[in-house]
């Protein structure tokens, strides 16, 4: 490996974590020669860090992550979901992003993000939630809120996940929301769906819930039982409590709403009943958090991990997240300091 210099040094932390250039300060170390020492890049990052700006980078790397992006173009029949506006998208970005940096300001884990029923809501927002009270109607400043733990916890009970998928009829969309979970939460390679699948739809069936709809058609018995009712389906069902707006429901065409079922989970299968209890058990799974830290070492790096970094540095930090021993600013602030972000191939 050879040493990044002074000036490499600095551009890579400014960018890492402010999602900018260098400040003054950052400049005048590396024109001192001082950020070829650990001890006074760290002083720096953590400077960074706690600065104004320091959870910008991180907040990228999350709009990334959880694809924000997406937000903008959410959709709703007014007539249909009358709580949901155009501007309704907006609020439900800023809250994700609020929440999120939040966590990281407040030195909490990423366990945190699946199991904190805490929400930040505006005017738009807060009838989603049956929050009650006066909000500012400007979505930038949104006011945080408790939420009732036993419908909300985390960013997978927040209306901009929920939103952001969209069945057949206004229904949410089982499916992807459980393709997001594995793949963007547990860093699962799910296969191509089969030449078969091509132009099958989940039907529009009176009567029969969202749920019985999605397994008639891609449940025990069909050609979709061997990947959607053991890789995502069950992950998806978790969260038929919540719309396709994110408010939640106990019923669906006039049946209880059934959001019980299983999922396999570092190596074990795990029951959960709807999704604040799933959102407990993937907060508690190791895979969980190796996804996220080997997701932000590779944002932080800015490139793809090494084999040894995977089995290895990935899995340390995996396991003190997964235990509480490790907030994601100082997993942050590790990362940024390390030997392998201060050095590059020859």
């Amino acid at each position: 490996q050879v040493a990044l210099n002074d000036w490499e040094v600095g551009a890579k932390l400014a960018l890492s974590i402010t999602n900018t250039i260098p400040d003054d300060t950052l400049l005048a170390a590396a024109t001192a020669g001082q950020l070829h020492d650990k001890t006074a890049v760290s002083t720096q990052a953590k400077r960074l860090l706690d600065g104004t700006t320091g959870t910008a980078g991180v907040s990228n790397f999350n709009l990334q992550v959880y694809r924000l992006g997406v937000y903008d173009g959410i959709t709703r029949d007014p007539m249909v979901f009358p709580d949901f506006t155009p501007n309704t998208p907006a609020a439900m970005k800023q809250e994700v992003l609020q929440f999120l940096s939040w966590i990281f300001t407040q030195n909490r884990g990423i366990k945190d993000f699946y199991t904190t029923p805490v929400g930040f809501v505006d005017s738009l927002l807060a009838p989603l939630y049956g929050v009650t009270g006066s909000y500012s109607s400007d979505p930038v400043m949104l006011t945080q809120v408790d939420l009732d733990p036993s419908q909300r916890s985390g960013l997978l009970t927040q209306a901009g996940f929920l939103s952001s998928y969209i069945g057949v009829g206004n229904e949410p969309d089982i499916i992807h929301r459980g393709v997001f979970i594995a793949e963007r939460l547990l860093c699962k390679t799910l296969p191509p769906p089969p030449p078969a699948a091509a132009g099958v739809v989940i039907p529009v069936t009176p009567g029969l819930t969202n749920r019985q709809r999605v397994e008639m058609t891609t449940g025990k018995g069909t050609c979709g039982e061997a990947c959607h009712s053991v890789l995502f389906n069950p992950l998806g069902y978790a969260f038929e409590n919540y719309d396709a707006i994110g408010e939640y429901r106990t019923t669906d065409v006039g049946q209880p709403v059934a959001a019980a079922d299983s999922y396999t989970l570092d190596g074990q299968l795990k029951s959960f009943t709807n999704g604040v209890e799933l959102s407990h058990l993937l907060a508690d799974a190791k895979e969980m958090h190796a996804c996220y830290v080997q997701n932000m070492m590779t944002y932080l790096h800015g490139r793809a991990l090494t084999a040894d970094e995977q089995t290895t540095t990935v899995d340390y930090y995996a396991r003190l997240s997964r235990a509480g021993m490790v907030s994601l600013h100082d997993l942050e602030l590790t990362v940024v300091t390390s030997d392998a972000f201060l050095n590059r191939l020859p």
